[in-house]
């Protein structure tokens, strides 16, 4: 009995979650659009610092979160589906930098400069010991609670991803940031008028 009443609230719970998250993967995971901005997402994570494991554990929480799609979004918007606290500091900063709040690279400088702050209140990582995390599911984890803190965190999906994006890009050679282009692709609204 007790058994059976924990696989009906586990079917309850996981219907909920559907019907409340937003929805922002139909036809972006795999675009060619979608394809560049993971491309572009690494490689502004491993400029930022990032080990190649805590940059994977980056992405795989921004598969969960929005696939890639930087407009996407509800209540809660971009690739880090931020909230509306974080969306008026991230209109700031695109306002500063001369860009859109969907600007892709203006959204990754956000993720890496101003929400990361927040792992240390969750979680016992710094911002510098997260970027040295080994493991990505780890640093998928270690992202999630400290920064997405999702109401229905669907971990095995954000550990598979993580492992997806470090077999993908671990050994990818990275260009250095020129502040225009990373991996060269423009990282101002071209990039994403292509969505």
């Amino acid at each position: 009995m007790v058994q059976f009443s924990k696989k009906i609230i586990s079917l309850v719970m996981a219907l909920v979650c559907a019907a409340t998250m937003t929805v922002c993967f139909a036809g972006t995971a795999e675009t060619a659009s979608a394809k560049d901005i993971q491309t572009q997402t690494w490689d502004y994570l491993i400029n930022a610092g990032c080990s190649p494991a805590a940059a994977a554990g980056i992405m795989g929480n921004i598969e969960q979160e929005s696939s890639f799609n930087p407009r996407c979004g509800g209540s809660h918007k971009g690739l880090f589906q931020i909230s509306r606290y974080h969306m008026r500091k991230l209109k700031k900063l695109a306002k500063r930098n001369g860009t859109k709040w969907y600007d892709v690279e203006t959204q990754l400088e956000y993720g890496t400069k101003q929400m990361s702050a927040e792992i240390k209140t969750y979680t016992r990582y710094t911002w510098n010991s997260f970027r040295n995390l080994k493991s990505p599911a780890k640093a998928a984890k270690v992202w999630e609670k400290g920064v997405e803190r999702a109401g229905c965190p669907m971990m095995a999906n954000r550990i598979k991803y993580a492992k997806k994006y470090y077999k993908r890009f671990k050994d990818r050679e990275v260009p250095k940031d020129s502040g225009e282009q990373v991996s060269g692709i423009k990282t101002k609204r071209p990039l994403i008028r292509e969505l």
